[in-house]
Order: structure tokens, then sequence, then C-alpha cells
């Protein structure tokens, strides 16, 4: 039988999913062959598995949530607003994180005008053609330069940072100390590889073990510094890798103003995957705004906080308009009062054609078929199709 819900990218389990010090040490035509592999095979997937570049829930694990959305504290999302009233709802909880995978086109939905012609969702910033140069930028940033610090981290000055990022090896030494021990302790270092980056961040030089556009130069010429570990100097301004002769402690910016370039080392260790850390890239760094479920704990707060006034004796009817991505009725389920949820959306992506389903209406199967008691049940939430002229 066909489940129609996605679990995790099998992106995770591919030859894609290369090391991070494989991905390093390619050349700029060879990091360009990965990505291109990397972009049809999440185009491949998401189309015709229907799985978004995304690592989900395994199906016990989305029932282990669900169970605990009835008896969790609801009340205590509930805070005081700057003027002593409780009217603030803060809620952080993941437990239903699990309901976004029964609707794998979440991430294909643009979020804004829709008169906005250039309108792109995530799904788009991938696939299309036009946004192809972008896709192979924030690749190219956010994993060969790292930008996200998701796969290396700066030798800190607070050795238990170091330790806690697994490299337990700093005692006070000065950058060029520190890579002659490196350089002489190479089987404690077995697992781990170092690369230099540039900042304009002063704050760093308080925090991190720096070292100088000099002391970079010199320990290039005696073998402390090698070609790979200064591959990811970058010029912004140029757009250009920096060579070791080129780097300088300041740089003048296109704007005239005068920045200090701060140098750090960065480690990383050989065995980190690049997925499924590199999927914060699609979310944050393609210029798109990605689709948010409607919380389903803040569902049945409302649902239930704001009808303490009615006795119970018929069920309370809720009407949702647009029921999303299933957050709501979700919430509905979840409420310990008995609730009859009625759904519309104009959204015909929900619709399951194979079994002549809502995905909505799919949702509470699934929350019934797994035991988990529901108070709520619905008026079949047929898709209501609008035309938009």
């Amino acid at each position: 039988m066909s489940k129609y819900y996605y679990e995790k990218s099998g992106i995770l389990d591919s030859s894609v999913n290369i090391t991070y010090h494989e991905l390093f040490l390619k050349d700029d035509k060879e990091l360009d062959e990965w990505i291109t592999e990397v972009r049809d095979y999440i185009i491949e997937d998401w189309d015709e598995r229907g799985t978004p570049p995304m690592v989900g829930q395994s199906i016990e694990q989305i029932i282990s949530s669900f169970k605990k959305l009835r008896e969790y504290d609801i009340h205590g999302f509930i805070e005081k607003a700057d003027d002593g009233q409780r009217n603030v709802i803060k809620n952080f909880n993941k437990f239903a994180n699990g309901v976004n995978q029964f609707f794998p086109t979440m991430l294909k939905t643009r979020i804004g005008d829709m008169g906005d012609v250039t309108l792109n969702s995530i799904y788009d910033r991938i696939k299309e053609d036009v946004n192809k140069d972008l896709f192979y930028k924030a690749m190219r940033r956010g994993l060969r330069r790292d930008s996200m610090y998701s796969f290396s981290k700066s030798l800190s000055k607070d050795r238990k940072e170091n330790e806690k990022n697994k490299l337990p090896y700093w005692n006070g030494e000065t950058a060029v100390e520190w890579l002659k021990y490196y350089q002489e302790n190479k089987l404690k270092f077995k697992d781990h590889r170092l690369w230099i980056s540039k900042s304009h961040q002063e704050k760093y030089l308080k925090n991190y073990v720096t070292i100088t556009a000099d002391e970079i130069k010199q320990a290039y010429k005696d073998g402390l510094i090698t070609d790979e570990m200064v591959t990811n100097l970058w010029c912004p301004t140029l757009k250009v890798k920096l060579s070791v002769d080129d780097v300088t402690d300041n740089v003048l910016t296109k704007g005239g103003n005068n920045k200090t370039n701060v140098f750090m080392i960065r480690f990383y260790h050989i065995e980190k995957k690049l997925f499924p850390s590199a999927f914060q890239i699609f979310r944050l760094s393609l210029n798109s705004q990605p689709a948010v479920n409607f919380p389903p704990l803040t569902a049945r707060l409302l649902y239930e906080k704001y009808t303490d006034h009615i006795k119970q004796d018929e069920p309370l009817n809720i009407y949702d308009p647009s029921s999303g991505w299933g957050g709501r009725i979700l919430g509905a389920m979840a409420s310990k009062k008995r609730i009859h949820y009625i759904g519309t959306d104009p959204n015909t992506d929900n619709w399951i054609d194979e079994i002549d389903k809502s995905r909505y209406e799919y949702v509470a199967d699934f929350f019934n078929e797994h035991g988990l008691e529901t108070n709520a049940f619905w008026e079949e939430p047929r898709i209501l199709i609008i035309i938009f002229s």
C-alpha cells in the first residue's frame, strides 16, 4: 500500500552525499560538476518520489510525537505582554513537525504577493534554469567556504569550546606555534584538517586564535600552511581567490572604507558528511521565503482556551477557511475537547487522486489508525477550487 508522506530525502544515502573533506579537495570544475549532480538528484527525488530535500521523522517518531500532543501543558505558552496582560502566545514546541511530511509540496509554494512575477519558492530556486547561477553561488559559499559554520569551526581561545567541537589540542599557543604543533603531531590530528579563513569581524580578534598576513606568508614558506589550506581565501570585492602573496591585514572596500582582515584557523573532521547539514543552505541562502506550518499546539490552545465559556453538550464546530498544511486539523485531533473540524483550501496539491481523499483527511485517518485517541471528527475537508482571474 502506498504511503502519502515522506520520511527522509534519498540524498542522505546516495553517492552524492560525500564528506566535507572530499568536497574541499575538489577543484572549481569538479566542484561545479558535483553541484550539478546534487541539483539533478534533488529535482528527481522531489518530482518522482515526492521527497523534498529534508530530513523527516520515521513513522515511529511521528506517532510518538503525535501522542505527546494531547497531554502537553499548552497553557504554559501564555505569557505577559508589555501591558501586563497575559495575551502573548510563545510556542517553540517541535512535537508536531512530522505533520509537514504529509504535505510534500510545502517548499514548492510561493509565499508573498501573487502579482510579483519574480516570486520563487525554494523548489523554483533549485529547479528553474534561470536560478542556476544563484543556486551554484549559494552552494559554493555555503559548502566550500562554509559560510554557516556547518562543517568547520574556528580555533578558539576558549579551550572548552575547542573540546566541545572535538579538537582538544590547544593550550594557549599562538597561531604559528599551534600550526607547528599540528605539523609535528599528525597522528593526533589524523581525523582533522585545517584551512585559513578571512573575516572583517574585528570582534573575532578577542575570541579566536588569529594569524596576521605576514605570519601566513612566513608559515607558507615554512611548509606550515599548504596550498590546500588557503583555497578558501576569497576577495568578495574582486570576486576572486587570493593567493598567499596577496593577503594583507587591511583592505579598501569599493566605498573607500578601510577594513581589517581577520585571519583564523578553521578545522573540520574528515568524516563529516555534507547532508543533512547542507539542507539549511536551501532554506537560508536562496533568497526565498519558505512556507511554514501553523503550530498544532497553538491551534489546540486557541480551540480550548477561547471556548471555555461553552458548555459542551454538542461538538464544537471549528471552521477553517484555509486549511494550509494540516497544523490546525492536527490541533483539533489532539484537543481534549470534542471538535467538529470543517476545512476548505484552494490548493489542489493537497488532494490525493489515487485514494480520492484530501491530505487533511489522510492526516486525520493516520492519527486515528495509530490509536492516538482523538475527540475530534471532521467534515470531509474536500478541496474548494477557487479560480483566480
